[in-house]
């Protein structure tokens, strides 16, 4: 089958797990014998960048951490762009299938010209409700501000520029014909929205197991009973929670000094969140304790986890399905999380991790400083969390639903 993902990011240009859980599908499909071709944007690409089969093509509709008004003046000329670029990839690829990964930042308009050219034979892999969410010029302009001279800015703007952008104020307008979605959560999210969503079928994300089972491994053998380290590892950004687990540690820092508790903190994510963060290492003094590392490749991500104990998952957000959460369990970590979203089915407090509620410092730190006193506890949630990600999300598992999805589609 020739297939053609059609996504925002695609690595090494990326800004999280999802982008590169195509990089993944798209790579094992290829070894299953598929031809995989990527249409992607432009972000963070060099003019002479050149990877066969990926065309970093498309213009997004924001920068992706600050809206600027001005970006306005390029939306007419960029959807016409990308609308060509849409044409001319299928026309150069001619696959069987597009399948429309990430689209946020991009407009809807871009999957709506793939439905254009190639009818039926599209289909969607939704991590989030994108096809509901307002776009960025929608979010920006519908705003209120900040200050009295923001307002009477938008205010003033906002009528001449949704008519000039009305396509992005129209509710979504495409097929969704063929839809697979990666929790139960992300498919009553749509379904609240509006969307009839009866023949969405659930396909939860997988993981290469292997490599992580080896980790659990290597992390039992330099076990170490002194010291519970606590990792978080994905995006920097508010909806992530992850100030919550810099509270947490400061609390306990200030109830039990002498805890023998770390925090490590793997990501990056928005300029201004991650001042935020180092601030309040600063306030509560926390340099000894809480340590930020940037980003690391994907294939470095089973030996990194290696050395912890237990992952924090604070979303405040209705996450859709954490990568994370999966690849945390299959290394043996303890997963210490709150049930938003996709993640309470996957999680069971005192059965496969641990629970707290969104922004729940203070019941944190008292999950953590019950994992830290009790290594029996410890020992039956690790095993329990790796029994969890081998059973039910095994990456062959999930190629193989996509493939049988579409090959049911295309009979």
């Amino acid at each position: 089958m020739k297939l053609l993902f059609i996504s925002n990011f695609y690595p090494p240009h990326h800004l999280g797990g999802y982008e590169l859980l195509c990089q993944e599908i798209a790579t094992h499909l290829a070894r299953r014998g598929h031809q995989v071709y990527v249409l992607t944007s432009r972000h963070g690409a060099t003019p002479d960048e050149h990877e066969p089969g990926i065309f970093r093509r498309l213009f997004l509709q924001s920068d992706v951490h600050y809206y600027h008004p001005q970006q306005i003046l390029r939306y007419l000329p960029d959807r016409r762009a990308n609308r060509n670029s849409v044409r001319e990839v299928l026309a150069a690829v001619q696959p069987d299938f597009a399948v429309v990964w990430g689209m946020w930042n991009l407009s809807w308009s871009v999957a709506a010209e793939a439905e254009t050219v190639m009818g039926s034979r599209v289909a969607y892999y939704l991590n989030n409700a994108w096809p509901m969410d307002p776009s960025p010029h929608e979010a920006y302009w519908s705003s209120h501000g900040n200050r009295r001279l923001g307002r009477t800015f938008l205010r003033v703007l906002r009528g001449p520029v949704a008519w000039l952008l009305q396509e992005e104020w129209l509710p979504c307008k495409l097929r969704l014909e063929h839809v697979a979605v990666c929790s139960l959560a992300t498919k009553e999210q749509l379904r609240q929205a509006g969307l009839n969503t009866d023949h969405y079928r659930v396909i939860y994300h997988g993981i290469d197991i292997a490599a992580y089972r080896q980790a659990a491994v290597a992390r039992q053998r330099a076990a170490d009973d002194a010291v519970l380290r606590v990792v978080f590892v994905g995006s920097l950004l508010p909806q992530k929670g992850v100030h919550t687990a810099i509270e947490a540690m400061g609390l306990l820092s200030q109830t039990h000094p002498t805890l023998p508790v770390s925090l490590d903190i793997l990501g990056a994510g928005h300029p201004d969140y991650e001042d935020r963060l180092h601030r309040m290492v600063a306030e509560f003094s926390l340099a000894d304790r809480v340590t930020f590392h940037k980003p690391i490749p994907r294939s470095q991500l089973p030996a990194f986890l290696a050395e912890y104990d237990a992952l924090v998952l604070p979303s405040i957000w209705e996450e859709p399905m954490a990568l994370i959460s999966q690849e945390a369990m299959a290394a043996g970590l303890v997963l210490i999380g709150t049930l938003t979203g996709g993640t309470k089915e996957i999680l069971v407090e005192g059965e496969n991790g641990l629970t707290f509620p969104p922004e729940g410092s203070r019941a944190l730190a008292a999950q953590i400083q019950r994992l830290m006193e009790d290594s029996a506890l410890r020992h039956n949630l690790s095993e329990a969390g790796q029994a969890t990600a081998e059973a039910r999300f095994a990456l062959e598992r999930t190629l193989s639903e996509l493939e049988s999805s579409w090959t049911q589609t295309s009979t």
